[in-house]
C-alpha cells in the first residue's frame, strides 16, 4: 500500500513539474513578444517625431506681397490665340554624320519662272487686305478623314501627293481662298483628272478656288475681292 501511494505521489510530481515547465515557458514567449511589440513601437513614434532632413527645403517659399501680380480684366489686343512656349531653345544644326552621304541637291528656288512672277503679283494684293499666302501646300494639311471611315486609306492615297499652288489665309491662318496656276500640261487627260479631283473636293466642302493662266494684277485683285465678299481697296 505504501508502495502504491509512494508512485501515485512520484507522478503528481512529475505532472506537477511538466505543467510548471510549460507555464514557464509561455511567459516567457508572452513577455518577449510584449517587450519586441513595445520596442517596435516606442521607435515607429520616435521617428513620427523627427522631421526628415531634407523636410525645411521641401516647403514652398511663402510669395512675397510686393512679387504677386495683379490681376487685370483688360482684354489682350491680338487676333490669333497665343500658345504657351514650353521650350524657346534654339540650336543651330550642326556636324552632320559623316558616316552617311545622301544624294540630295538643293534647289536654287521653290518656284518655276511662272510661278515666281504669279508670287510677287499676288503677294502685295494679299497684304493690302490682310491675308497670308502659302505657297505648295499639301491638300493633306487642308482636308481630314473621320478615323472611322471604312475606306480611310484608300481616300487618303487619293490626296496624299497633291499640293494647292497658293493658299490665302486670314489672321486666324483660317484658309480662305485656293489658287491653282495652270499651265498648258494641264490640258493632258491624265492632269485634267487631277484637277477634276480637286476641283470636286473643295467644291463639296464650299473652299473657293481660283485657277489662273494669264493675269494682270488689277484684274487678279478683283477676282479675289469678289470670292471674298471684300471691297476693294483704291491703289496698291
Amino acid at each position: 500500500m505504501d508502495e502504491l501511494i509512494g508512485k501515485l505521489f512520484d507522478s503528481a510530481v512529475a505532472g506537477i513539474s511538466y505543467i510548471i515547465g510549460f507555464a514557464i515557458i509561455v511567459v516567457v514567449l508572452l513577455l518577449t513578444f510584449a517587450f519586441f511589440k513595445a520596442l517596435i513601437a516606442g521607435a515607429f513614434q520616435e521617428a513620427k517625431k523627427k522631421p526628415f532632413a531634407n523636410e525645411e527645403q521641401a516647403k514652398p517659399e511663402e510669395p512675397k506681397a510686393d512679387t504677386i501680380p495683379e490681376k487685370t480684366t483688360e482684354t489682350p489686343k491680338f487676333e490669333v490665340p497665343m500658345l504657351d512656349i514650353i521650350d524657346n531653345d534654339m540650336v543651330v544644326v550642326e556636324s552632320p554624320n559623316v558616316n552617311k552621304t545622301y544624294p540630295y541637291r538643293l534647289t536654287e528656288t521653290v518656284f518655276t519662272d511662272k510661278e515666281a512672277v504669279f508670287y510677287h503679283s499676288l503677294l502685295p494684293i494679299a497684304t493690302k487686305y490682310g491675308l497670308t499666302v502659302f505657297t505648295k501646300m499639301r491638300v493633306a494639311d487642308l482636308v481630314w478623314i473621320p478615323k472611322n471611315h471604312p475606306e480611310r486609306i484608300k481616300w487618303f492615297n487619293h490626296i496624299s501627293a497633291k499640293h494647292i499652288d497658293f493658299v490665302l489665309c486670314n489672321a486666324k491662318l483660317t484658309p480662305v481662298l485656293l489658287i491653282e496656276l495652270d499651265d498648258k500640261t494641264h490640258d493632258y487627260a491624265s492632269n485634267k483628272e487631277r484637277d477634276e479631283f480637286k476641283n470636286n473636293v473643295f467644291l463639296q466642302l464650299n473652299m473657293p478656288m481660283l485657277r489662273v493662266r494669264r493675269w494682270q494684277s488689277d484684274e487678279l485683285e478683283r477676282q479675289i475681292a469678289d470670292i471674298l465678299g471684300i471691297k476693294e481697296k483704291a491703289g496698291l
